[in-house]
């Protein structure tokens, strides 16, 4: 592919900006609906302890109460992040894949001007897989899985600088002159304007 057909870098990044927000919508809805139910049960809890507490007369209780409802409550706010970041990602994941696949781009990348193709055609649902794969679904796992690991007290491993590895790798790949990140050249495609 000519130089000239190969999108800016600021392109690239407005595409992808705008389908974040459209998976990201998803994600602003479960929050909205789970701040009453997260609010409920720190209600509940927090009355529960209290409660005993304050029927046992044990008021230097009333410390380790008020640790135990702050440990639920910090608990209780993470796994909510963790299944709203779950959800967005899996969301993020069929978007770029099946929009890829079937359209050659996403909302973004038509709004930009830009396309993924491979040697010009479709790249296909398994490239598409594969790319997007690459992209967000094994680094969305992978802090996921840290994620989990921590609220369940367990070692999170190297997860964390791995995913942070690839990321900067990728993104020095990107930064080289012929513009293709690591999920590009794994997978074979490329972004071309369009």
């Amino acid at each position: 592919m000519p130089y000239s057909d190969r999108p800016s870098r600021w392109r690239r990044v407005g595409a992808r900006a705008v389908d974040h927000l459209i998976a990201f919508l998803p994600a602003l809805v479960l929050a909205w609906m789970a701040v009453p139910v997260v609010e409920k049960l720190l209600v509940h809890q927090a009355g529960k302890v209290a409660t005993g507490a304050v029927a046992a007369a044990d008021f230097a209780g009333l410390k380790d109460a008020a640790d135990q409802v702050t440990t639920i409550a910090v608990n209780a706010v993470s796994l909510v992040l963790l299944v709203i970041t779950a959800v967005t990602l899996a969301v993020l994941c069929l978007y770029d894949w099946l929009a890829h696949a079937f359209f050659r781009r996403t909302l973004g990348k038509a709004l930009f001007g830009i396309a993924v193709v491979r040697d010009g055609d479709a790249p296909g649902l398994g490239r598409c897989f594969l790319r997007t794969g690459v992209l967000f679904g094994l680094p969305g796992i992978a802090v996921c899985w840290a994620w989990t690991a921590s609220l369940l007290g367990s070692p999170t491993g190297i997860a964390v600088p791995v995913v942070f590895g690839a990321s900067v790798v990728g993104l020095l790949l990107a930064m080289g002159p012929t513009r293709r990140a690591l999920h590009d050249r794994l997978s074979g495609t490329e972004v071309a304007r369009r």
